[in-house]
C-alpha cells in the first residue's frame, strides 16, 4: 500500500518498522524529519495531504521506490518521541509493517504471461525466506494449459518490508515496463 495512497486513501500508509498504533502515531509524531534523513535507502517519505491535515509530514514507506533494509533499524534509533520505538536489530527484523500481498490478476507467472521471481529472489536476498512457489495452471489461447511456478507470501513471515514490492516495480514497471502497477504490494491493516 505504501506506493497506493492515492489509490487506497481509505487504507492506512505503511509506517516505519516499530512504529506505534496509528491514531497514536499521529497524536506523538513530531514531524521532525529525523527519520527521513538517517533511512540508508529513502525509502521514508512523508506524506503530503493522503490523509488530509492529520497525516502531513509524517513518515511513511515508498515501497516502489525502496525496501526497507533488513540490516537497518536507524529510524527508531533517531525518533524523539519513540512514535518509532528504539527497535535492537533483531527485533527489528521480525517487526511487522505491514503484509506483501501478490495480484493473482497482474503477476506475470500467475497469468500465465511469463516465468518471473523477481519477488522470491529479493526475499530471500534480505534473509527472510517469506516467498515461495506454488504451482498454477493457465489456459492457452488455443485450450491447452501450461503450468507455471508462481509467488505465494507466507503470512507469518512475512514482515512487510516491501523488498518485494520495490523489486517488482523497478523492473517490471520502470524498466520492462509490462505492468503497469507492481503485482505485489504492501498493505497495512487494522
Amino acid at each position: 500500500f505504501g506506493a497506493r495512497l492515492d489509490d487506497q486513501q481509505s487504507l492506512k500508509p505503511v509506517r516505519p518498522p516499530g512504529s506505534v498504533e496509528e491514531s497514536r502515531f499521529l497524536e506523538i509524531c513530531i514531524r521532525c524529519g529525523e527519520c527521513f534523513k538517517v533511512c540508508p535507502n529513502h525509502v521514508l517519505q512523508p506524506l503530503a495531504f493522503e490523509q488530509g491535515l492529520e497525516g502531513l509530514w509524517t513518515p511513511y514507506a515508498e515501497l516502489d521506490w525502496a525496501g526497507c533494509d533488513s540490516s537497518c533499524n536507524a529510524c527508531g534509533q533517531v525518533c524523539p518521541t519513540e512514535a518509532i520505538l528504539p527497535l535492537p536489530l533483531e527485533e527489528k527484523r521480525v517487526t511487522k509493517m505491514g503484509l506483501a500481498i501478490v495480484d493473482p490478476g497482474t503477476c506475470l507467472p500467475h497469468v500465465g504471461a511469463e516465468a518471473c521471481q523477481l519477488c522470491v529472489d529479493e526475499c530471500r536476498g534480505a534473509g527472510y525466506q517469506a516467498i515461495e512457489f506454488t504451482r498454477v495452471r493457465t489456459e492457452r489461447a488455443d485450450g491447452g494449459m501450461d503450468e507455471w511456478l508462481a509467488p505465494v507470501v507466507l503470512g507469518d513471515k512475512c514482515v512487510g518490508c516491501g523488498l518485494c514490492q520495490m523489486r517488482c516495480y523497478q523492473v517490471n514497471v520502470k524498466d520492462r515496463q509490462v505492468l503497469e502497477l507492481s503485482a505485489i504490494v504492501v498493505e497495512t491493516g487494522e
